[in-house]
């Protein structure tokens, strides 16, 4: 139906009205009419709201693949982070993989947020410049409307009926009032962000499904794997040997015990490994963030390990070092 037809029905609607006041039938009138643009701006709204269903449905996969982690493999993928195991590291992604597929796949969250929400997010400047043409489209509809109620009042007027005609004069008067009033953006703003429609009913689901459920599962996936989820944090009971023990002996080895640059009577809190097994331990270890003192913690405890080593390693030669000491003796002796 053309915005002619639309517009001459609607005068015929106001003309049968003889009303002095405006009701929210009359309302229901005219938005009728107005409602392809208020939808526009609407849909401007709800296409940027997307973006926090999408970080919404990320949290959710992480914390489902989150759950189906192992004390175990978070232990090892974070000491993998630091120390470069990416084949265990691999191992641990696509295990979690196949739990997020086997619950997700073919599935999309509903939203779970009100309306208001969603459409709260929607302030980058693109969307308000977008959000702004739906609203002058919208005018520029009242407008026309208006135009073609006063053409009809200057015929009414300018008729020989025209005091038979006062009921019809002052509804369309009155029709054209409300018009004004409703190119208020306010108006407009309270018509899209403040739209009654359920979250559940929108389109979200049907894009996700088509369009983005592979990338978030995949962002999903390296929030989990990068610590990057507040459950982190719950993830606090492991003790400095746990994390010891799960680094590889050979890392442990080198970077460590056999490592020349490293004084075992003053371990430097920038070296590269001390940096490393503090962050993990910061990580992991329970009410790590509440101990003032542990720093000297970490330090002492891996200061122990150093000392245990040397002396392992001095106790194995020991015996040599007695027969040497016990020929030298006997030579002299002789």
């Amino acid at each position: 139906m053309s915005n002619y037809i639309k517009e001459k029905d609607i005068i015929k609607e106001v003309l049968k009205r003889y009303n002095t006041d405006w009701d929210n039938n009359d309302d229901a009138l005219i938005l009728k009419y107005l409602d392809p643009y208020i939808q526009d701006g609407f849909d401007v709204l709800v296409d940027d709201g997307y973006l926090l269903y999408l970080s919404d449905v990320r949290r959710e996969m992480a914390s489902y693949g989150y759950s189906c982690m192992t004390k175990e493999d978070l232990l090892k993928v974070a000491v993998a982070n630091l120390f470069g195991d990416d084949a265990k590291k691999g191992k641990i992604a696509d295990k979690m993989t196949k739990s997020l597929k086997d619950k997700f796949e073919g599935y999309a969250p509903e939203p779970k947020r009100q309306l208001k929400e969603y459409i709260q997010y929607s302030n980058c400047e693109k969307t308000k410049k977008e959000f702004d043409l739906c609203f002058n489209e919208y005018v520029k509809s009242i407008d026309n409307l208006k135009k073609f109620a006063i053409n009809f009042l200057d015929v009414i007027n300018s008729s020989i009926d025209s005091n038979n005609l006062a009921g019809q004069i002052s509804s369309l008067i009155i029709f054209i009032n409300k018009l004004e009033q409703l190119k208020d953006k306010e108006f407009f703003k309270s018509l899209t962000y403040e739209s009654r429609i359920k979250p559940t009913e929108l389109f979200y689901q049907e894009i996700f499904l088509s369009e983005d459920t592979e990338r978030i599962m995949d962002e999903a996936i390296d929030l989990v794997m990068n610590f990057q989820l507040p459950e982190t944090r719950e993830f606090t009971n492991c003790s400095l040997e746990d994390i010891y023990m799960a680094i590889p002996k050979d890392v442990i080895s080198y970077e460590l015990l056999e490592n020349e640059n490293i004084d075992p009577d003053n371990i430097d809190y920038s070296s590269p490994f001390f940096r490393k097994f503090y962050h993990l331990a910061e990580l992991l270890v329970k009410d790590a963030d509440k101990d003032e003192n542990f720093k000297d913690t970490v330090y002492h405890f891996l200061v122990n390990k150093i000392a245990s080593f040397q002396k392992e390693f001095f106790d194995s030669y020991e015996p040599e070092f007695d027969q040497e000491i016990e020929a030298i003796s006997y030579i002299k002796k002789y």
